[in-house]
């Protein structure tokens, strides 16, 4: 991960999960396979970029999981 380890992970099978309440902008996750006999070593970053729900939205959401939570 390059940027953005608290907000945005990224499983061994290369599923990307972003957290619950992660500011908006763009996160760098770095990318990367080893050699294989069919395959050259390869490397890449990727950009992810998060953009905020309305605000309508976004306090649905935050009351659902305040009632969940408490």
């Amino acid at each position: 991960m390059t940027s953005g380890s608290k907000y945005v992970s990224v499983n061994q099978s290369g599923q990307v999960t972003i957290k619950r309440w992660t500011p908006k902008g763009t996160y760098k996750i770095s990318v990367t396979a080893k050699a294989t006999s069919a395959y050259k070593k390869a490397a890449k970053t990727v950009a992810v970029t998060v953009k905020t729900a309305s605000k309508g939205e976004m306090a649905k959401e935050k009351m659902l999981w305040d009632l969940k939570n408490n």
